[in-house]
């Protein structure tokens, strides 16, 4: 082999060589210049949620005035913890049939656990539920319905159960079908926590 050719030979090898050296730098470039592309974009992204949030905030405390309003308006419609016992419960019960000439049977109270709002800075709302059956016609069971509605002070019915009698009764010519109805009916009472002096 003549020594024009050997110099040739290793020109092409070393060439041949950088260029494999140079294809693999790019490449390698490339795939972290892809990386820190995507990275850039995570941050970009991160960054606009930020931002946002932060245009937000902004708004945060008219949010919270109108929420601490909301709060007062609700415990306002709430019976004090004096008046919301299951005793008193239990009277307004009989108040309402008696308005209604109803019979009140097997009247109860329900305990229940606090159930917690607003956090311990506030306080707690504490259900206060009674249970009761009685026995009216449909018409005196959607009086006393309507009385209950009516109540100036939150109260709400969780549950009722209607079954009719087998016979129904005629009066005047009229059939009317007596009712055994079973009802659970409760309220809240706001209990503030004692505040520290």
């Amino acid at each position: 082999m003549s020594k024009e050719l050997r110099n040739t030979l290793i020109a092409v090898a070393i060439f041949i060589a950088l260029a494999g050296l140079m294809i693999y730098f790019v490449t390698d470039t490339q795939d972290q210049l892809d990386a820190l592309s995507k990275e850039n974009a995570d941050l970009q992204e991160q960054i606009n949620q930020n931002e946002s949030y932060c245009k937000a905030r902004v708004h945060l405390p008219g949010t919270l005035a109108e929420l601490n309003a909301n709060f007062r308006d609700y415990v306002k419609i709430l019976p004090s913890a004096e008046v919301a016992t299951p005793e008193k419960l239990l009277r307004t019960v009989q108040t309402y049939a008696d308005a209604a000439q109803i019979k009140v049977e097997e009247m109860t109270q329900t305990e229940s656990g606090a159930k917690k709002g607003g956090g311990t800075k506030l306080g707690e709302f504490q259900e206060v539920s009674v249970s009761f059956r009685i026995e009216a016609d449909f018409e005196t069971f959607v009086r006393f319905l309507n009385l209950l509605e009516r109540h100036e002070q939150f109260m709400k019915v969780n549950a009722f159960a209607v079954n009719p009698a087998q016979n129904p009764r005629v009066v005047d010519g009229k059939e009317i079908i007596d009712l055994a109805v079973s009802i659970e009916i409760s309220t809240y009472r706001y209990i503030p926590t004692a505040t520290k002096k």
